[in-house]
């Protein structure tokens, strides 16, 4: 690509207040940094990126991660302390084992890389190899990479810090995303943007929540009339039970085996075409084994499941849910914004899971809960980190840096900033899912992890970028309304009214927060893009006109 195609203004698109790019490109507007070579001149770009990639990584465990285990507190099938522990080892685990060794092109592909990539083209027929962009520009556009992605890091960490502080939680791949497009925009305009892609994200932002909330109506609507509203909650529930576990083995497992290349690696990598397959094949493999010895060892007596039917207080509960410290934990969790004066949990309803529900349900949600968390170290740590591993690629080799594996200390380090978010600020956003939208039980939360895991699944195999969070939300949310909606066809026909569905449908979700968090996520993207764009712009200003870049003294370490 000749480096004329993109040698307009830095913002040609907008009135740009600072010196052009064009002016960059004489080399007497260069003061010279001597001998120092590229790294001594970017490192100070890489020490900031390091310190605003661990922000990113704290908001990201504060806000997308907190997501993974917001139904599991908010059932109490698990304590907070206990989220957090698991919440800790799986991010980590996926983070450094399932997000993939190979830095692809930007989030997505939502813009070219080719913008910020010189070219040595080699000697032919007594020629001279030459560099594109030439002499005093080489290696430009891989400075301005460096500095775009640390202010991708800072846009995308400031928004979901702020987000994360007022409960709401949002899309940390689309604030990403955001921040890509802001910087790239300040740098090239709107050059080099796919727009194809973006569209995706934005039908994505409606249509996510909405295949994941008709997915888990269609699972929760038979699992809540047959199961367990009624008193004998065995009667189908024994013979549904080990085909619940062989679907929730066959996805969970399945989504890890697929996830990065730790395992496709063992069967030639993930540019093999039967990869994916012989994973899935093994998945299903594993369920089905998991499903038979379920089924045995319910029918076998071996795995007790008390039956509501029988008044036997010196049966234990399943020892994931201990009455005495998890709801006592979840109520001591601190007011946030969005509480309201009478919660949803206060309502007087029928359709909370019982002892043999729970010892159903709990174990199920446990393995939704952890899987979830590592399916989310091992894609969306890649989020958070990538642009604090291309700044450091760059920085180490700005030549190849395309190709370079993600070191996994860069990648151990994104988990244990995410970890640490989770630990400090992610009870808001937990309290948000699990109690504040909708209230929760372990059938319920299963259902909702279940369901959005299968829509992310399907739309990462179809390329489309959705948010984990959005599908969240979505299933909580119609989670809610069928409950209402199945209680409602059991009134009396006098008591049916649109004014009573509507009645029911509010003691189960809370709209009015559900509003709010539905605008958080359109303004995600323009918010992380606008701060990312003013970062862009002032990192650029200090180090191409006050500093000073030369690429002849940074290209003599990399001439061929």
């Amino acid at each position: 690509m000749s480096f004329d195609s993109f040698s307009h203004n830095v913002f040609d698109s907008v009135n740009s207040v600072l010196v052009p790019r064009n002016f960059l490109m004489e080399a007497d507007n260069f003061p010279s940094i001597g001998e120092a070579g590229f790294q001594s001149f970017t490192l100070s770009i890489l020490v900031i990126a390091f310190i605003f990639g661990f922000a990113l990584s704290f908001a990201v465990g504060a806000n997308d991660s907190a997501n993974s285990f917001g139904c599991s507190v908010g059932s109490n099938a698990m304590s907070l302390r206990t989220a957090c522990i698991l919440g800790t080892l799986a991010e980590i685990f996926g983070a450094v084992f399932l997000s993939g060794n190979v830095i692809k092109k930007i989030t997505q592909g939502i813009v070219d890389i080719n913008y910020y990539t010189s070219y040595y083209t080699e000697a032919t027929n007594g020629t001279e190899g030459y560099w594109t962009p030439p002499g005093n520009q080489t290696l430009l556009p891989e400075v301005e990479e460096m500095i775009g992605s640390t202010s991708v890091l800072l846009g995308s960490a400031s928004w979901q810090l702020f987000a994360s502080w007022l409960a709401w939680p949002v899309s940390g791949t689309h604030s990403i995303i955001g921040g890509i497009l802001g910087f790239h925009f300040a740098a090239r305009g709107i050059m080099g943007i796919d727009w194809v892609e973006f569209g995706k994200i934005v039908v994505s932002w409606f249509a996510s929540p909405l295949l994941s909330g008709v997915i888990c109506g269609i699972i929760y609507w038979p699992i809540r009339r047959f199961i367990i509203v009624p008193e004998n909650s065995l009667k189908y529930g024994k013979i549904v039970y080990p085909f619940i576990w062989a679907a929730a083995i066959l996805l969970n497992v399945g989504v890890i085996f697929t996830t990065g290349s730790l395992f496709s690696e063992l069967f030639g990598g993930k540019d093999t075409p039967w990869s994916d397959g012989i994973m899935w094949a093994l998945s299903v493999g594993i369920a089905a084994a998991v499903g038979v010895v379920v089924a045995v060892g319910v029918y076998g007596g071996i795995i007790k499941l008390l039956d509501n039917t029988v008044n036997d207080s010196n049966q234990s509960v399943n020892k994931a849910f201990d009455e005495n410290e998890d709801k006592v934990e979840i109520e001591k969790l601190p007011q946030t914004e969005n509480d309201k004066e009478k919660p949803l949990a206060e309502y007087d309803l029928k359709d909370e899971d019982d002892k043999t529900c729970r010892n159903m349900f709990v174990p199920l949600q446990w393995l939704a809960a952890v899987s979830g968390s590592l399916g989310h170290g091992g894609n969306d740590v890649g989020n958070c980190i990538g642009p604090l591993v291309t700044v450091w690629l760059i920085y180490q080799n700005p030549i190849s840096w395309i190709s370079e594996p993600a070191p996994w200390y860069i990648l151990f380090y994104g988990g244990a900033g995410i970890a640490i978010g989770l630990w400090f600020l992610g009870w808001r956003v937990i309290k948000t899912i699990g109690t504040n939208l909708s209230t929760m039980s372990p059938s319920r939360g299963f259902v909702c992890d279940f369901s959005a895991a299968v829509v992310v699944l399907l739309a990462s195999k179809l390329g489309i970028p959705v948010s984990t969070t959005h599908c969240q939300v979505g299933a909580v949310i119609f989670c809610g309304m069928v409950r209402a909606l199945d209680d409602f066809i059991d009134f009396e026909e006098k008591q049916k009214s649109w004014a009573t569905l509507k009645t029911e449908i509010n003691k189960r979700v809370d709209f009015r927060l559900f509003g709010t968090i539905g605008l958080s996520w359109v303004i995600t993207v323009p918010a992380a893009g606008i701060t990312s764009a003013i970062c862009y712009m002032l990192l650029f200003y200090i180090y191409f006109i006050i500093v000073g870049y030369n690429g002849l003294d940074c290209l003599k370490v990399y001439l061929p």
